[in-house]
């Protein structure tokens, strides 16, 4: 056998290191949102600035992607 590892075992492996890359990622994206939630209220917004629920929803989605590229660099 000339294989370190097999591509299950390879496939497992990023899996493990996904399931503790993004809820870490996830967690310091919340702690910054408890840091800069006051800062962004009182802002001067322009009329364009998309509705506070667009903010709810695509700032989850990108930091699950943020932590499936760590885990993916990191493997």
């Amino acid at each position: 056998m000339t294989e370190i590892a097999s591509p299950g075992q390879l496939r497992w492996a990023f899996v493990r290191l996904a399931i503790v890359t993004v809820p870490l990622v996830l967690a310091l994206g919340g702690l910054s949102n408890q840091f800069d939630a006051a800062w962004y209220a009182a802002l001067a917004k322009p009329a364009l600035t998309p509705p506070p629920i667009t903010f709810g929803i695509v700032w989850p989605v990108l930091y699950v992607l943020v932590g499936l590229a760590l885990a993916v660099v990191w493997h």
